[in-house]
């Protein structure tokens, strides 16, 4: 299914189609007219998927090149973004040349932040392999990077030329990473879609239903007000940062970010059917309370907060600058493990 999207900077094309990635060619059998091609990636993608991609292009006579970096969430730095440029110099690679992102959104995002700067910019696609790339890094029209603690803190506008999700490509994810992506729907269904609540509550799912389902409710999302998709994001990022990045996986943060805002049993009964962590071990609530009170500041949203105690209804809560601290040490202490 090709999904085109209507946010004004988004013009690249999305395909989400079972195979794609085995039939790459069928989905842009253009993207190298001259040049060479170098894919990105980590290492265990390296060793599951990488092979078939690059078959694919020897078979045609196009000069392959792979980089591996650290594809997990303490590897999203400019540290990555740096043995990207190295091994790029050391290829003389030009802007003829094309860059592939194959790997999840920390991949996807330091190749992006390295396409947009390198020779002040090169062409590039996205292949995401983790459920939580395919729904969320792969739409958006920027790339962030962590700083030391700081997630997110370094962002500048990148977009691909195209997106290919092939959601066969799934079957070889953990669990704990599928739940990790599963988050990510939750959040959309309850901010937007509440159809896939109902959908991630049943036994069986679609998974490209799913998946094109939540690309367009993110897209809606971000025509709407692109605030909406902090849900959760301030105690979530500063649990992670605490962490350093290690902990807990994104998702798991995310989910117990969401839950500090909007506790229910709806929502802490979905977290727990994905094995989702529903309290928080390790850190006192000041400690997060702090991280969390910069983040917002940083961010200049320092003084709203989202909530969705229900799914489909969104309340942006402004609360006074004295009465801040307090309300985080509330939400805070719904996932404290007491």
């Amino acid at each position: 299914m090709l999904i085109n999207g209507h946010v004004p900077d988004i013009k690249y094309p999305v395909w989400v189609t079972s195979g794609a990635l085995n039939n790459f060619f069928d989905f842009v059998p253009d993207i190298v007219k001259t040049g060479r091609v170098a894919v990105v990636t980590d290492r265990e993608v390296s060793v599951l998927h990488l092979p078939v991609l690059r078959d694919l292009f020897e078979q045609r006579g196009i000069a392959f090149h792979s980089i591996v970096v650290d594809g997990t969430e303490a590897g999203k730095n400019l540290d990555s973004v740096r043995d990207v440029y190295d091994h790029l110099n050391d290829l003389s690679f030009t802007t003829e040349d094309t860059l592939i992102a194959f790997g999840g959104g920390s991949i996807l995002d330091v190749v992006a932040f390295a396409a947009a700067t390198y020779l002040g910019g090169i062409g590039y696609w996205q292949i995401p392999t983790t459920l939580l790339a395919m729904i969320d890094s792969s739409v958006s029209v920027s790339c962030r990077l962590n700083f030391r603690s700081s997630k997110d803190l370094l962002t500048i506008k990148a977009c691909p030329q195209g997106v290919i999700i092939d959601p066969d490509i799934l079957r070889t994810l953990s669990d704990k990473q599928m739940a990790n992506g599963y988050v990510r729907m939750i959040q959309y269904g309850y901010l937007q879609n509440p159809e896939l609540i109902d959908l991630l509550e049943a036994d069986e799912r679609d998974l490209c239903d799913l998946i094109t389902k939540a690309i367009h409710s993110k897209l809606e999302l971000m025509t709407r007000d692109p605030f909406f998709l902090s849900f959760g994001q301030p105690v979530s990022d500063a649990i992670q940062g605490h962490f350093r990045f290690l902990k807990y996986l994104h998702g798991e943060a995310t989910a117990l970010g969401m839950l500090a805002a909007s506790p229910s049993d709806r929502l802490t009964s979905l977290f727990r059917k994905y094995n989702l962590p529903v309290t928080i071990e390790g850190v006192t609530s000041e400690t997060l309370v702090r991280r969390a009170a910069k983040i917002c500041a940083l961010q200049g949203h320092q003084y709203r907060f989202i909530r969705a105690l229900n799914p489909g209804q969104i309340q942006i809560e402004s609360i006074e600058q004295d009465d801040y601290e307090r309300v985080l040490t509330e939400m805070i202490a719904v996932i404290e493990n007491k």
